[in-house]
């Protein structure tokens, strides 16, 4: 195996978390504050803090701070084409 199939577990590893993926679909309509994910998914900001922590080390998001907000945005395009393919999708 090669580093390739390491790094690309490791991205389907951080989707395997729904609130994960609930973050993604969300940031695949644009990018969005902590504080605006928060609200929408309805958990602490901590913990949304610590799923886009993950997502940001495999390398599927990015954050602007902007003051005292941080926003994120998909920087992964394999992501928002997996992000497409949902289950009620699959036949």
């Amino acid at each position: 195996m090669t580093e390739q199939h390491y790094n690309t577990a490791e991205i389907y590893k951080a989707l395997a978390n729904p609130k994960r993926v609930a973050i993604i679909e969300m940031l695949a309509k644009g990018e969005m504050s902590v504080d605006q994910i928060s609200k929408k998914l309805k958990v602490p900001k901590s913990n949304v803090s610590q799923h886009l922590s993950h997502l940001r080390h495999v390398g599927i998001v990015k954050p602007r701070r902007a003051g005292l907000s941080v926003f994120y945005e998909i920087v992964h395009g394999g992501v928002k084409r997996l992000q497409a393919l949902r289950i009620g999708d699959i036949k």
